[in-house]
């Protein structure tokens, strides 16, 4: 259903630019499913959909009767660096952030660069800003992170998970963060009162499911 560039070539190599799309020199735009016009013979194919979106390539064959059906999928790709640094008030950095493939062995809470997709079970990228003035900020944005990372990993490896069960299942990941917060905090007397914001933006094929606290 998204709009994608289609680079289309005969057998002889020259570009197919079939009438009633919006077309250039070497491609044309199709809305997301279209019923192209070709002659019979040999068509190779690039799909693409800008920087975001990996592209797909692959050749196929017109019947001289009948139709060919070509079902093409772009999955969405993600190039970050992210980084938090100390404010000009306070004396330490209170924020911590999670950029990473949902379930990634070698992620961890900080700063740093990578890539990954939107395929299944997604990116995850998070960032918890520690309450400035109480008690082990830096500690409660950290365990914000890493325990919603942890959850949403643990989660999706479950059986029976479906897309529909996006929503509820970031929800409860993020309340188990707050009870290890609050458990954190009532165990530890240097940590009582602690908290942090949430932010939260999780990459599941075409589609950015965003969750807020604070």
């Amino acid at each position: 259903t998204m709009p994608a560039r289609v680079h289309l070539e005969d057998a002889s190599g020259r570009p197919v630019l079939p009438s009633g799309f919006p077309a250039w020199r070497d491609h044309f735009v199709i809305g997301g499913q279209a019923d192209l016009p070709l002659s019979p013979g040999v068509c190779t194919y690039e799909v693409e959909r800008g920087p975001e979106y990996s592209a797909a390539q692959g050749e196929f064959s017109v019947p001289t009767a009948g139709g060919q059906s070509v079902a093409v999928t772009l999955k969405r790709l993600v190039n970050l660096a992210a980084v938090t640094v100390t404010g000009k008030v306070r004396k330490n950095n209170e924020d911590n952030l999670w950029a990473a493939t949902v379930g990634d062995p070698a992620a961890g809470a900080g700063d740093r660069e990578v890539s990954g997709g939107g395929a299944y079970p997604g990116f995850l990228l998070a960032v918890a800003d520690g309450m400035g003035g109480a008690k082990a900020g830096e500690v409660a944005s950290r365990l914000a992170v890493e325990t919603l990372a942890d959850e949403l990993s643990q989660r999706t490896r479950a059986a029976g998970f479906e897309p529909r069960d996006v929503a509820p299942l970031g929800e409860a990941a993020i309340h188990a963060a707050n009870d290890r917060i609050l458990r954190d905090g009532t165990e530890n007397a240097s940590r009582e009162g602690m908290g942090t914001t949430l932010t939260v933006a999780w990459v599941l094929g075409p589609q950015v499911h965003l969750f807020q606290v604070g």
